[in-house]
């Protein structure tokens, strides 16, 4: 018995994932992570639901430097910003396309005339959108990395276009009022 409960306590102990870590829809969501040498805190979690039905497309996740409610503070914060995406379903890269651009002409007035460029590319960088892959979206103040799987398919030089795909999620037209509120919790207590 004593072999047992010192094995349990070793396996825990260098378990690569904390017991504050969350667990929605079989994803695995850290409430730490660290990027670029940069330890960021979950801010929020939410799911984006469509149809009538309410089907799970994604789970998402906000990670913050220092816990925040309010979105025009996170959105103009020079601090690193991540959000996790785990895909739960199946999207073509033209369905995603659309999405996109449906979220960031619904975001980015004025600046789309100016950010045409760095936009298209983007669209021209979106991927089927296949369930149970990865993606991490990395918000600074020189711009925008996005990873499929932890590997770079998109890198923006643009801090004004990574704020425009920022507002997307928490700017003033979100998806839905609930994946912002849900997003800008400012904590996730466990």
């Amino acid at each position: 018995m004593k072999s047992l409960i010192l094995f349990l306590f070793i396996a825990i102990a260098i378990s690569p994932s904390s017991f504050a870590d969350i667990i929605l829809s079989g994803k695995n969501v850290p409430d730490k992570i660290v990027v670029e040498k940069t330890t960021l805190l979950l801010n929020g979690t939410t799911f984006r639901k469509v149809s009538m039905f309410n089907v799970k497309v994604w789970l998402g996740a906000l990670y913050l430097e220092n816990p925040a409610t309010d979105a025009d503070a996170v959105i103009s914060s020079k601090s690193t910003k991540v959000i996790d995406l785990h895909a739960l379903y199946d999207i073509s890269a033209s369905d995603s396309v659309k999405g996109w651009k449906l979220a960031i002409d619904s975001n980015c007035q004025p600046e789309c005339q100016k950010l045409d460029a760095e936009i298209r590319k983007f669209y021209s960088s979106v991927p089927d959108f296949k369930k149970n892959s990865f993606y991490r979206y990395i918000f600074s103040n020189t711009g925008l990395q996005i990873f499929l799987e932890n590997k770079e398919i998109f890198k923006s030089t643009s801090p004004e276009f990574a704020t425009v795909l920022l507002k997307t999620w928490i700017g003033k037209n979100p998806p839905s009022d609930v994946i912002k509120k849900e997003l800008l919790k400012g904590s996730v207590k466990l």
